[in-house]
Order: structure tokens, then sequence, then C-alpha cells
């Protein structure tokens, strides 16, 4: 988990006095938490996962969209959730304290947002590589190859062989492909191949 999420979690775990923050997956993976021992997080995870899809599909079938919090209140803690793209964030705490465990992850879920995008993008440039230009790509294949001197069996040294050159062709859309361009049948119905 990259650093600036952790550092949100736990700030958000404390502000709240919660027992554990974390993000999940919308497929039930623990992605990051800060946690009191004694929580199971692997099946809470996927748990909230799944709670989180139900309350999208009982809000698309009421026509209310995409629920901005989860809550559910046991008899002594409370599970606050609230969905953040692919992500979900959950908070744990005493039922007592649910306001406050509302009011802190509604708090987080900007800056736990932008962090989450800003390691995207950083992902997301590091795997792009650069790409060669067609041109580049061309001249380097066909680039003659540097002469290294090679020896025989009787260790007398022999010149290699020259490499294939590519040959560069012209792409002509109105090319043929004998070579002959092609003009608009005229209007007798015959066509015209010029050289």
């Amino acid at each position: 988990m990259i650093q600036r999420v952790s550092e949100i979690l736990k700030d958000m775990k404390g502000k709240a006095s919660a027992e554990a923050a974390l993000l999940t997956s919308s497929d039930g993976l623990v992605l990051g938490a800060v946690q009191d021992d004694g929580i199971e997080l692997e099946s809470l995870a996927a748990y909230a996962a799944s709670n989180m899809m139900t309350s999208e599909r009982m809000g698309e079938s009421v026509d209310c969209g995409m629920p901005e919090s989860v809550i559910v209140i046991y008899q002594d803690r409370a599970v606050v959730m609230s969905p953040l793209g692919p992500v979900v964030a959950i908070l744990i705490g005493s039922s007592a304290q649910l306001g406050n465990l509302r009011l802190q992850l509604k708090r987080a879920m900007v800056d736990l947002s932008v962090a989450l995008r800003d390691e995207l993008e950083m992902k997301a440039e590091s795997q792009q590589a650069p790409a060669m230009a067609p041109e580049a790509a061309v001249e380097e294949i066909a680039a003659p190859p540097q002469k290294l001197a090679v020896a025989n069996s009787r260790g007398t040294p022999v010149a290699p062989k020259p490499a294939p050159q590519l040959q560069k062709t012209s792409v002509d859309p109105e090319l043929n492909g004998n070579g002959r361009r092609t003009v608009p049948p005229t209007r007798r119905g015959s066509s015209i191949n010029l050289k």
C-alpha cells in the first residue's frame, strides 16, 4: 500500500477512535489497513465488498442511484462503508461513536480519492515505455551490422557476408498489386491503367 493512503487510513482511524480502517477492492481484496489486534480483515473485506454490491443493486432497483454510505449497526459496534470507484473504504468502531465514524470517513474520502488517483497515474506512467517512431524502427532494422572479424577453422580472418538490405517501398493507395496506378472508371465504364 502506498505511504500516503496508509497515512490517511491511520489518521482517519485515530480521529474516529475506530478499531480498524481499511480499503478493499470491489472483489473483496484488502488493499490497505490499519487495525487493532483481533479483527479478521480478509473475511471482513469480502463481506463488505459483497454488502456494498448488494446496496448498489438495491439502489438501482428503487431508482436511487449509488449509495453514499452503507452503515451496519450491531449491539456494540458499527461498520461504516463508502464506495470510492472500484474501492470501498471501511471504518469499524463503537456504535456509540457512529456519528463520528461517519463524519471522519466522509472527510477522508476526498484525500483517499486524490491519493489513489495519483498512485494510479504514477503506475500508468511507469508502465508506458517510450514508443519508437516507425521510421526509426525501420532504419534500425535496415542498418548494416557492424563488421566483425570472423575466423575460419584454420584461424584465417574471413570477412562476414553483408546483411540483406530491406527495400523501401512506397505505400500509395492508388497503386494496384503490379505497381501500376489505377484511375477510377471513365464514363464509358472502362478503367485506364497508367504506368
